[in-house]
C-alpha cells in the first residue's frame, strides 16, 4: 500500500512511484521487443505500479472513447452487444447507467471545459477545426483526420453541485477504499470485504475445469525491502491456500500481461477442446512527441495577455493497411501552453507542464502566471496511433507478430524465498515479445506526417516550415518563421514497450473456439473465471484503454452479481402452452438409473428431482411417454447445487429401451441440451469443452457463453433457478439461457420427432415448471 488517490492530486511527492515500480516482465531475457532502434527507450517495456491501486495511481488522464464505427465494420471482432453495451445503443438518455456515458461522468471526463478552457483553447479548437479536412497525406492514400474534439480528460475541477468538493483526477483506489469502509456496517463482524497488501497470487488452483481457489505468497515487506534489483527473489512470510466457496468466482484483474501470466501458469486450454489462444493478439499502440515554438502572432492574439493551458483532442485515420485490408485508426493529444519553466531561457517549451499540478499554495500560482512568455507558446502533439493484432497463428512462433507465453517451470521463474535464503516457491515469468509490424509502422508513419501538415495548415506555413529549427530563441524570434520544431530527432517516436496500453491477450468473442473469453468476460474453458481488464480487447483502436477497460469492467461486474437473482416463478402457463410436469409422475417413465423424485413446495410449482448427491455419475432417463414431438418450443426451469453438476434435456429422443449405449440407440440418436457448467468432454477426457457445457447441443453445437446462475446453497435457502426456452424447428434449434442465446444452428442427422425427457447424471438438478408449445 503507497498511498489512497492519484499521486497529481497530491503535492512534494517527489519520486515516490519508485518504490513500487517494478519490471512488468523481467529480466530482459524474458522479453524481445523488435522495433528501430532510434526510437526513445527502444527495446525496452516500462515498469509498472505493482501495488494496491497499480496505475490507477499514476495513470496520464487522457480518455477518449474507440470509434464506433470501427467497432461495428463487418469483420469487426467486437461482439455487436458489447459495442451496443459501450454506446447504450438504444438506451433513452435519462436511463442511462452503463457503458461509456457512466464511464465518463463517474471519471469526471464528461464535462470537457470544465477542466480546460479559456481563450487560447477557444482560438486552437475553433482553428483546428476549420482546417482539420485540409490534412491529408499527399499521395492521396486516405490519411485524414476527424473532426477536433474537446479535451476527454479525466479530472474533475469543479464540484457536482453547490458545497461539494470536486475529486479532481480520477482514481479507483478511492471507490474500493470507500467500500471497503461501507462494508463493515458499524461492526467487523460484518465484514465482506477485504483488502489484503502485499499477498502475491501465484496461480489460481483447479480441480475438473472449476477454479477452486488461489494460491499467494504472503510477502515480508520488511525483510524484501526495495531491492536495486527488482527481479531478486521476494522474502515471503507463507505460502498459502485460498479456497473459495463452491460457487464462488475468480476475477482477474490485474493487466493485460499479468492477468495472462496467472491464467497461462494456472488453466491452460486442454488439448482436446482445441489450440492455445490466451497470448495471442497482445496489441500495444505507437506513439510520438513533438514540439513546437509558435509565436503568438500566428494566432492574432495579443502579446502579455496571461493564457491558460489548452488542450483538443483530434482523431484521424491512416492508409488502407495490406494486411489487416483496412484503415488504421490513430489521434492527437493536443496542448498548448505559454508557460516558461523556471530558469529557462529557451521559451516555453513543455505543452503540458502545467496541465496536471495541484499547486499548494497561492505563491507558485503567481510564479507561473508572472513567467508566462509574451511572445511564443508551446505547441504539444502526443501522436497515438493503432496497433493489430494476430488471433489466427500458433504461438509461440519467430514469424513478425506480437505474442506472450509463459515457459515451462524452471526456465526463468519468479523466486520466492523464506527468511533463511531456502527458494520454496518458483513461477514461471511471462515471456512477451513485441513487434511493431509493417502496418503498425505505416500507421506510425501517416500519424507522423499528419501532426505536421495539421501545425502547417492551423498556423498558415509552409511544411517546410513546421519541422525548421533554430540553434537560439533570439535566432527564431529574429527570423521571418511562425513555428519552431523544438524535438529531438531522438525523443520523436516512443519505443512501443512504454506505454502502458498492452491489451488484447484474453479477448472476448462470440465463436468459442476463436476467442479466449465471452461476453460477459468469462474463460471459454473454465466454468467460473472470469478476466477484467483490458486483456479483453479485441481490437486496440488508437484510445487509451482505460474508459473502455472501465466500461467492460462495469459491464462483467453487472455479469457476475446477476447471477445472484433468480427467474421468477411461472405461477401460471402462458398461453398456447401445455404443461408436461403436473407434480407427479403420471405420463412419464424412467429408464437405468431413476433418481427422480418429486419435491412439493408450498406456493412454489413441485419440483422434479434429478440425481443424487454424489460426484460418481449414475446415469439414467426420465421420458415423456405420452406423445412424441417434432417442432415446438419447450420452456422450463432448473437449478443445481454443485458445480460438478451434470444433467440434460433430451429433445426428439427415441424410446429409451434395451441398452441405451449402443451405437443407434439411445444416446446415438437423441438430441441432448446440456447442463454441466464444466463442459466434460467424455471422449477426448478434457473439460472446458464449448460443445458440452450448459446450454450446447450436446456434441453437436457449442454454447457461444455462459450466463447460468450461480449454485443454490444447500441450507434450504431458496437458491437460483436458471430459464431454458429451447425451440426445435425443422434442422434449427435456437436455446436461450436466461434470456441470452446460447446456441443455435443446423441439428443435423437426426430423427425429425421424439420424446421429451430428463436426464440424471452427476450430482443433482431439479427442474420445475415444464411446458411445451407445438409448432
Amino acid at each position: 500500500f503507497l498511498i489512497s488517490e492519484h499521486i497529481q492530486n497530491l503535492t512534494r511527492t517527489g519520486d515516490l512511484g519508485s518504490l513500487v515500480f517494478e519490471p512488468l516482465v523481467g529480466p530482459t531475457s524474458q522479453r524481445q521487443i523488435e522495433e528501430p532502434a532510434h526510437y526513445l527507450n527502444a527495446g525496452n517495456l516500462v515498469d509498472h505500479a505493482k501495488c494496491v491501486g497499480g496505475k490507477s495511481l499514476f495513470w496520464g488522464g487522457w480518455t477518449p472513447r474507440l470509434l464506433e464505427d470501427n467497432l461495428r465494420r463487418a469483420d469487426s471482432p467486437w461482439p455487436e452487444e458489447v459495442v451496443d453495451y459501450l454506446f447504450q445503443t438504444g438506451v433513452p438518455p435519462e436511463e442511462i447507467d452503463d457503458g461509456y456515458p457512466f464511464v465518463e461522468w463517474e471519471i469526471g471526463a464528461s464535462e470537457s471545459t470544465d477542466f480546460i478552457q479559456g481563450d487560447l483553447y477557444n482560438t486552437l479548437l475553433t482553428r483546428a477545426k476549420a482546417v482539420a479536412s485540409e490534412v491529408t497525406l499527399g499521395n492521396g492514400n486516405g490519411t485524414h483526420l476527424m473532426t477536433p474534439l474537446p479535451p476527454p480528460v479525466a479530472v474533475q475541477g469543479t464540484g457536482p453541485q453547490s458545497g461539494l468538493f470536486g475529486f479532481d483526477k480520477y482514481s479507483s483506489l478511492i471507490l474500493l477504499l470507500d467500500a471497503i469502509r461501507r462494508d463493515h456496517q458499524g461492526d467487523d463482524r460484518n465484514r465482506r470485504l477485504f483488502l489484503v497488501p502485499n499477498a502475491h497470487v501465484t496461480s489460481v488452483t483447479m480441480d475438473q475445469g472449476i477454479a477452486t481457489g488461489v494460491r499467494v505468497a504472503l510477502v515480508d515487506r520488511i525483510a524484501s525491502g526495495v531491492p536495486f534489483d527488482r527481479n531478486a527473489p521476494k522474502t515471503i512470510r507463507s505460502i498459502e491456500n485460498f479456497e473459495i466457496n463452491p460457487g464462488g468466482m475468480v476475477v482477474l484483474a490485474g493487466h493485460a500481461i499479468e492477468s495472462t501470466r496467472i491464467a497461462l501458469n494456472s488453466f491452460r486450454r486442454p488439448i482436446g477442446v482445441g489450440p492455445e489462444l490466451m497470448g495471442r493478439n497482445l496489441m500495444a499502440h505507437v506513439r510520438g512527441n513533438h514540439v513546437w515554438q509558435v509565436k503568438r502572432e500566428a494566432l492574432s492574439m495579443p502579446t502579455g495577455a496571461p493564457l491558460g493551458n489548452a488542450a483538443l483532442h483530434v482523431p484521424g485515420r491512416s492508409r488502407t493497411v495490406t494486411q489487416q485490408g483496412r484503415q488504421g485508426e490513430f489521434h492527437f493529444q493536443f496542448y498548448a501552453s505559454a508557460n516558461v519553466p523556471p530558469n529557462s531561457g529557451s521559451g516555453p517549451l513543455d505543452a503540458e507542464e502545467y496541465l496536471y499540478r495541484l499547486l499548494p499554495n497561492f505563491d507558485e500560482i503567481q510564479d507561473i502566471l508572472q513567467a508566462q512568455n509574451d511572445e511564443l507558446i508551446a505547441i504539444g502533439i502526443r501522436t497515438c496511433g493503432e496497433m493489430f493484432g494476430e488471433r489466427e497463428k500458433t504461438i509461440p512462433s519467430a514469424e513478425l507478430f506480437s505474442w506472450m507465453d509463459t515457459p515451462v517451470p524452471g526456465v526463468s521463474d519468479e523466486l520466492f524465498m523464506d527468511g533463511f535464503g531456502n527458494i520454496i516457491e518458483r513461477v514461471p515469468r511471462a515471456f512477451v515479445r513485441i513487434v511493431e509490424t509493417p502496418s503498425d509502422r505505416a500507421v506510425r508513419e501517416d500519424q507522423t506526417t499528419a501532426a505536421f501538415q495539421l501545425i502547417a495548415e492551423m498556423f498558415d506555413v509552409p511544411i517546410s516550415e513546421t519541422g525548421s529549427r533554430f540553434k537560439t530563441l533570439e535566432e527564431f524570434l529574429a527570423s521571418g518563421n511562425k513555428v519552431r520544431y523544438y524535438t529531438d530527432s531522438n525523443v520523436e517516436q516512443d519505443g512501443i514497450g512504454t506505454t502502458y496500453h498492452e491489451c488484447g491477450t484474453l479477448w472476448m468473442g462470440t465463436d468459442p473456439y476463436g476467442s479466449v473469453t465471452d461476453v460477459h468476460g468469462r474463460f471459454h474453458h473454465v466454468s467460473n473465471a472470469y478476466a477484467c481488464d483490458q486483456s479483453l480487447f479485441p481490437s486496440a483502436g488508437s484510445a487509451n484503454p482505460v474508459p473502455t477497460g472501465l466500461a467492460l469492467a462495469r459491464k462483467i461486474a453487472r455479469g457476475i452479481t446477476s447471477r445472484f437473482t433468480s427467474s421468477p416463478t411461472v405461477s401460471v402457463t402462458e398461453s398456447g402452452f401445455d404443461d408436461l410436469f403436473d407434480g407427479t409422475f403420471s405420463n412419464w417413465r424412467s429408464a437405468d438409473a431413476a433418481n427422480f423424485l418429486t419435491i412439493p413446495e408450498t406456493g412454489q410449482p413441485t419440483i422434479l428431482n434429478a440425481g443424487v448427491e454424489n460426484q460418481n455419475p449414475l446415469l439414467g432417463v426420465l421420458y415423456f411417454s405420452s406423445e412424441e414431438f417434432d417442432d415446438f418450443e419447450l420452456r422450463l426451469q432448473w437449478r443445481t447445487f454443485s458445480p460438478y453438476a451434470n444433467g440434460g434435456i433430451f429433445l426428439r429422443a427415441p424410446e429409451p429401451v434395451g441398452n441405451l449405449f449402443l451405437l443407434g440407440g439411445f444416446y446415438d440418436q437423441a438430441l441432448e441440451v446440456q447442463i454441466d457448467e464444466r463442459g466434460f468432454d467424455v471422449v477426448s477426457d478434457a473439460n472446458g469443452s464449448p460443445r458440452h457445457k450448459t446450454g450446447a447441443l450436446y456434441g453437436r453445437l457449442p454454447a457461444t457463453r455462459s450466463c447460468s446462475r450461480a449454485i443454490s446453497p444447500r441450507d434450504g435457502r431458496p437458491g437460483y433457478w436458471n430459464d431454458f426456452v429451447i425451440q426445435v424447428q425443422g434442422q434449427d434449434i435456437t436455446v436461450r439461457c436466461n434470456n441470452e442465446i446460447v446456441c443455435e444452428g443446423e441439428i443435423g442427422n437426426a430423427l425429425r420427432r421424439g420424446f421429451i425427457g430428463l436426464q440424471c447424471h452427476t450430482e443433482v438438478v431439479q427442474y420445475r415448471s415444464i411446458r411445451i408449445k407445438r409448432i
